[in-house]
């Protein structure tokens, strides 16, 4: 994926003039803007706080569907290669063998399609808000303010697709 440099230097633009916006604005219009940007830092990292904590209190049944999603998907291909429910004769024609490799595929697909829903609510309601707290705790808590350190994180994004840039041109080039 290319990204056009154009792109790159408008991110840079917005960046720079994010970190330097106390230098075009007055003190005092600088100091209300940001002490209602961090308060508005605070709801969101406190609203954010407590949904994290309410996914912390039910970790315990997430590890246990986790694990059950594990069972589920292991215990089919341990019992292919280990045999650990026992058919007798086991050959290619036997009916037996072939109904236990329909059951055992099935409860591995089962697994896997429960550890994607475990894997996927864990990253949606604990890892990405625990990202977003983060940054609202280094936007409030960056001593040159919010909108400085907002500045900071879109120059560390045009960094990121310079390296984007480079990488795709190397992998072009043989």
């Amino acid at each position: 994926m290319v990204i056009e440099q154009v792109a790159i230097l408008y991110t840079q633009i917005f960046a720079a003039l994010l970190m330097g916006v106390s230098y075009f604005i007055s003190k005092n219009k600088i100091i209300y803007y940001e002490d209602s940007i961090k308060l508005s830092l605070y709801r969101t990292e406190a609203r954010l706080s407590k949904d994290i904590n309410v996914i912390s209190r039910s970790s315990s049944y997430i590890a246990r569907y986790f694990i059950v999603s594990l069972i589920y998907l292991l215990f089919p291909i341990l019992n292919i290669n280990y045999h650990f429910i026992p058919v007798p004769l086991y050959t290619e024609h036997s009916y037996l063998w072939q109904i236990q490799l329909i059951c055992t595929t099935t409860l591995c697909l089962i697994g896997f399609s429960r550890s994607i829903d475990v894997t996927k609510a864990v990253f949606i309601y604990y890892v990405l808000p625990s990202a977003f707290r983060l940054i609202c705790v280094f936007l409030r808590k960056c001593e040159k303010g919010p909108l400085a350190a907002f500045g900071f994180l879109i120059l560390q994004i045009s960094f990121l697709m310079t390296y984007i840039n480079i990488e795709a041109a190397s992998a072009v080039m043989p």
